[in-house]
């Protein structure tokens, strides 16, 4: 089988997978525990090395920021901050990583986060760029949203993932 074969059919799994779960996404869960987010190890993982082979953008979360808002009550929203990974071997050993299909992403983001606990999902709406060596405030605006399809579930060794599209203002 040729690269390029092989290739497309890791991203056809890719998509199957995602399909599959959008489409079982609404599925009743038992009310136990959330599952714990698989954390990728850097060693010896081939379908994690594989994604960055077929093209899926991979990112590590880096930090969780915590900001309440006061609309009309207080409500904490923690805020995943992303940069991007450009090969197997980068990041911090034991993170959080996510894939992302679609649009290409900056080298740095937040997503909206989750409301009143800190979690493993990214949540769903507009991203934010932001510097990828500060993490602070970009020049660049936005038009991409990511989206959660798979409703905060693991997908393969990543912690979850996302379609990264283009969205309204």
């Amino acid at each position: 089988m040729t690269s390029r074969a092989r290739r497309r059919a890791t991203v056809s799994m890719l998509v199957s997978a995602a399909a599959v779960g959008l489409v079982f996404g609404s599925a009743p869960q038992a009310a136990a525990q959330p599952p714990t987010p698989h954390r990728v190890d850097q060693l010896g993982d081939i379908v994690y090395d594989q994604l960055f082979t077929v093209g899926v953008q991979v990112y590590e979360r880096v930090e969780t920021r915590r900001q309440t808002v006061y609309a009309p009550q207080p409500v904490t929203n923690y805020i995943p901050v992303l940069r991007r990974l450009h090969s197997p071997r980068e990041g911090k050993p034991g993170s959080l990583r996510y894939g992302f299909l679609g649009s290409p992403l900056p080298e740095a983001f937040a997503t909206q986060g989750t409301l009143g606990r800190s979690s493993a999902r990214l949540g769903t709406g507009h991203i934010v760029t932001l510097n990828p060596r500060t993490l602070g405030p970009s020049d660049h605006y936005s038009q991409l949203c990511v989206s959660d399809p798979l409703d905060g579930r693991r997908i393969g060794p990543l912690a979850g993932g996302s379609l990264a599209l283009w969205c309204p203002s």
